[in-house]
Parts: structure tokens; sequence; C-alpha cells
């Protein structure tokens, strides 16, 4: 389902991360029913699918849960972290789509598994064919999800699709 509905549907679905982001933090049930899964549980944080364009300004590739920082708006600051892999972390790619929901499932488990093998995924045809080195500088361009208020300072975002740009 990945090319035939996930990639569509977030290609339809998302919205430029500073617009999802700043409606995400005023009016989180507005940004939601714009760009996000409006089938999620009640008690579940919001999933937004977003399109990222910036410039890589940190990168943490020591880590099996390798994250690069992307200024977005260009004052020089990490506007998001976007997760490289090959470990992601997370359900985000999972849960902001409207066509998968946890009742479709026979258990948690079952829901948790399919959850790890989107990222799995996500890492094996998308994430392992970025490049690791001297990615400082280089421009970043992602269609993902992010959780809102996922614990950490920058929003973590999950690519489904994801392309770094040439050495500057």
């Amino acid at each position: 389902i990945w090319a035939a509905k996930v990639v569509p549907y977030l290609q339809q679905k998302a919205g430029a991360f500073a617009q999802v982001h700043t409606l995400a933090t005023t009016d989180p049930a507005a940004a939601g029913a714009k760009y996000g899964n409006a089938n999620k549980q009640a008690n579940s944080p919001w999933t937004f699918a977003v399109r990222l364009e910036g410039k890589i300004i940190a990168a943490n590739t020591q880590s099996r849960a390798a994250t690069v920082d992307v200024d977005v708006d260009g004052d020089g600051k990490a506007d998001a972290r976007v997760q490289i892999g090959p470990a992601v972390r997370g359900t985000a790619l999972r849960d902001s789509l409207d066509f998968i929901q946890f009742n479709d499932f026979t258990n948690q488990i079952d829901f948790a598994q399919f959850g790890k093998a989107f990222n799995a995924y996500a890492d094996k045809t998308v994430l392992s064919e970025l490049p690791r080195e001297a990615l400082e500088g280089r421009s970043a361009k992602v269609l993902g999800a992010y959780t809102l208020g996922s614990g950490q300072d920058l929003p973590l975002v999950t690519p489904a699709e994801a392309e770094i740009g040439p050495k500057p």
C-alpha cells in the first residue's frame, strides 16, 4: 500500500511545515482537521502530514536513530528534526493516515507491529538512500508526518519521501 496509497495520501494531505506547525501550536483541532487524521483515537495526540524544505544546520549520524535538524524559515535556527534512520522512532506515518485505524487490527500488538513495519519500509526504500557525510549546509526536502508534542523541543518528522541536496 506504500506507493499506491500512503505516499499519494500524504502528498494530497500535507501542508507546508511552517503553516502546519503554527496552526498546530495555536489551534491543534483546526490543524488536525486540515492536515491530520480526523479519525484518531480520542486521547492520542494529533499527527500531521507535512512538506518540509530547508537547510540542514546540524546532523546526528552517530546514533542508529540518526537525525538532521532543518532550518525552514532561514533564520539559522532549527525548526524541525528529521529522522534519517536506520532506526525510526514513533508511529507518525501510520498515525497520520485516515484509512488505517486501530479497530482494523486484531489487537494492540498487531497495530504496533504495523507501525514498526511502516518505519522499516521507509528506512529500506527512502532513508537508506540518503547520504550520511557532510550534511550540514545541504538542502533537505521531505514529505512526512510528525506528532504534536512528542516531548522534544523540535518537532520530530518521519519522512515518507526525502531528498538531500548536493554539498554546498
